[in-house]
């Protein structure tokens, strides 16, 4: 079985028993810790893992010292942002090995996520499979994004202890780490700017609407041609989007899954003034998923730096609000459980028809039976295969 599914697996398998201690919480707590451990443990074991080690591998080892990277004097042929390269060049520097990279990456992670979804009073097993199916890409393969998201994370938890300068610095920051963080921010400052605005059931009721405007009329041309009009834009990031934005789909599977999360927030959600900024701010982010729904390949990319908090909100509404009605969450619960099994299935038969082996399991523990060399050069040999056989028709599983 493929790396992504053996994960959605395991986290489903958790989110099901944790259903069945539905009246123990303190049972619930305990199995959403061997959860997060589990899933923890396959994030931090993979070796090698992900196409784009044709790329991480070699720019991590050949690495020039610090002083380089600061002067400006070192050629950065992978356009890679500097927060990396400074982040790469400091463990380099310490002999870290690049899975030692990788670890450190993940930690950096899942220690903000840990903090976030133990906010959660039920159903943590549950968010954490939400995360998964969402986000697999995000915990095994993309190396620069993780930290970028990762420093966001943290932004979001120095807020929430009110130190506002931290968190304005951290915003910054991960500017330097992911281009994805530009366009985060700049949603993020667009939500706060208009978060005085009261949220109510007829916001959701407009997006459900937006949602099947927003399939007819594609936005590709308005926003790459808007890009390209402004000249501080480096090329090689309207590169990018346009690239990104070169794959679409309107009908995908997802699709269920999003209209019942507006659903389910519509209906569960009080809307009280208390929370108006809250309201908004999860408003927001739904848009942004209206918007480039069909852009899936964009829409992935910034999805990762809101749908942790798109996730807590759902379930805390859910189990927090006053109407005693079960069943439209219990619907909803059951049919993001049926994606995440046609996910992972769909994963497994996507990989079968790959050429390059690359998305099945390489792990820190094969070196107990092969050398570290032997398992590295034979995962950049899949990734090259796969960047030359299976990327432009399998880009929707690693993008």
């Amino acid at each position: 079985m493929n790396y992504f599914s053996i994960l959605i697996i395991v986290a489903l398998c958790f989110a099901i028993i944790e259903m069945l201690f539905d009246k123990f919480p303190k049972a619930q707590n305990q199995i959403f810790t061997l959860s997060f451990i589990s899933v923890s443990f396959l994030v931090c074991i993979k070796y090698y893992f992900g196409p784009d080690i044709s790329q991480y591998v070699e720019y991590y080892e050949t690495l020039v010292p610090i002083k380089e990277i600061i002067n400006g004097s070192y050629e950065n042929k992978w356009n890679f942002e500097i927060g990396y390269n400074l982040f790469c060049a400091t463990l380099n520097h310490l002999n870290v090995s690049y899975w030692g990279m990788t670890y450190i990456i993940s930690i950096l992670y899942l220690t903000p996520i840990y903090i976030l979804f133990k906010q959660i009073d039920q159903y943590k097993c549950l968010a954490l499979l939400a995360l998964v199916v969402f986000d697999y890409n995000l915990m095994l393969c993309q190396l620069r994004q993780c930290l970028a998201v990762s420093i966001f994370l943290f932004a979001y938890l120095a807020y929430q202890k009110k130190h506002t300068n931290i968190c304005i610095l951290l915003l910054i920051t991960s500017l330097f780490f992911h281009k994805s963080a530009i366009f985060a921010l700049i949603i993020l400052t667009i939500i706060l700017l208009l978060s005085h605005i009261k949220i109510d059931l007829r916001a959701y009721i407009l997006l459900a609407i937006a949602f099947l405007l927003f399939l007819i009329f594609p936005l590709e041309n308005i926003i790459t041609t808007t890009l390209e009009n402004f000249n501080f834009v480096p090329q090689h990031i309207i590169h990018s989007i346009k690239h990104h934005f070169s794959k679409s789909e309107i009908l995908q599977a997802i699709m269920p899954v999003y209209i019942g999360a507006i659903f389910i927030i519509a209906y569960y959600s009080d809307f009280n003034k208390k929370n108006t900024k809250q309201h908004w701010f999860i408003w927001g982010c739904i848009a942004i998923i209206v918007i480039l729904f069909q852009y899936y390949f964009f829409l992935n990319r910034l999805r990762s730096f809101f749908i942790p908090f798109v996730i807590i909100y759902t379930i805390t509404i859910c189990t927090k609000s006053n109407k005693k009605d079960k069943i439209p969450r219990q619907l909803f619960a059951i049919l993001f459980i049926t994606y995440s099994l046609f996910q992972a299935r769909s994963l497994q038969i996507q990989t079968n028809s790959m050429e390059s082996k690359i998305n099945y399991p390489s792990t820190i523990l094969q070196i107990k039976k092969t050398t570290p060399e032997e398992i590295r050069k034979k995962q950049l040999e899949e990734a090259s295969i796969f960047w030359e056989e299976d990327y432009t028709e399998k880009t929707n599983i690693n993008d």
